[in-house]
Parts: C-alpha cells; sequence; structure tokens
C-alpha cells in the first residue's frame, strides 16, 4: 500500500521541479504544480507532459495521478505534501516555504535543495518542524537516489514519512543529517 499523499504539491516547474512532478504523477498522485506567470506555466506543463510521454515511449507503466499547473499557490491547500524547487537562493527559497506554509496548512513540506541549511530554510516557518529536505537528482525521472535531509527541528515522523515517500517513487533514500 502506497504512503504517498493523494494530492502533492510541486512549487517551481523548472527542470528539478517538472520531473518531481513526473515522478509523483507517475506514482499515482495528483500534482499540482505553482508557477510565477501563465508563460512560465505553460512551459512547466509542456515539460511534465514531454517527459511522461517519453516514459511512455519507453514501456514505463504503472499508476498515474492527474497534473494541474497554476499560478496560484492557493491551490495548494488540499495537498498533504509540497516541495518546494525554486532556484538555490536563499531570500526566494524562504519567501516560497512561507507561501507553501500559508496556502497548505496541513502539509508536509520538502525543499529540493542541495546546498541550503535546512535549518535555515525552517527559520521562515511559523511550524519548522514540518520542513524535511528532498534533494532530487537530476535527472529526476532516472535518477535512483533521493537525499533526505534532516534539520534539527524536522519532526521525526516526517522524516519516517519521506522514507516512505521515495520508496514507493521506486528510489533509494540516503537520509542525513543537515550540516
Amino acid at each position: 500500500m502506497s504512503s504517498l499523499p493523494r494530492t502533492v504539491g510541486v512549487y517551481g516547474g523548472g527542470r528539478m521541479g517538472a520531473g518531481i512532478a513526473h515522478a509523483f504523477v507517475s506514482a499515482g498522485s495528483d500534482v499540482i504544480v505553482v508557477e510565477t506567470s501563465p508563460e512560465t506555466a505553460d512551459a512547466a506543463r509542456a515539460r511534465v507532459e514531454a517527459s511522461l510521454a517519453k516514459a511512455a515511449e519507453r514501456g514505463a507503466t504503472g499508476p498515474v495521478g492527474t497534473l494541474t499547473v497554476t499560478t496560484t499557490a492557493a491551490d495548494l491547500a488540499g495537498a498533504g505534501l509540497v516541495v518546494e524547487a525554486v532556484p538555490e537562493l536563499p531570500d526566494l527559497k524562504a519567501d516560497v516555504l512561507a507561501a507553501i506554509e500559508r496556502a497548505a496548512p496541513g502539509a508536509d513540506i520538502g525543499t529540493n535543495t542541495s546546498s541550503l541549511s535546512i535549518d535555515a530554510l525552517a527559520g521562515s516557518l511559523t511550524e519548522p518542524g514540518r520542513l524535511v529536505g528532498l534533494h532530487f537528482f537530476n535527472p529526476v525521472p532516472s535518477s535512483a537516489l533521493v537525499e533526505i535531509v534532516v534539520g534539527p527541528r524536522t519532526e521525526a515522523a516526517l522524516v519516517e514519512r519521506a522514507q516512505g515517500w521515495v520508496a514507493d517513487l521506486s528510489k533509494t533514500a540516503v537520509t542525513v543529517t543537515d550540516s
């Protein structure tokens, strides 16, 4: 039985965000990608759809969720997990994480950072225990590893859920402590 949330948000639909969306849609979650403008939303949709089509050409099968692309963070309200996938700019990530927390008050929050402190990013949240690092490797659909980065305030139950999600994506979790 899958532990994946029925609805997963991805904030940022660039190369990494599109790959993360692909992984969750392929695993059966309904995915909502948030972008900043209609033009970037259209580009994000095209990236995810092209990636899914390429996977289907290679014979990928299994459960498939739905894809919604929007420019409205409030559309994340029903998500069980939202993964932030914006550029590695600390202020931008902090702003986006705070926006996710407001838009999806019941969701777990993941950040796809490869170089920023999870604890520092958690400082932008009123509930810092809701944040875990989910560092997907590029290209996401074909990379086997996901680094789960545990900050000092990350809830232990969230780490366990993250490990389950990674397994349900047919990837291998490497759990590390924020440093």
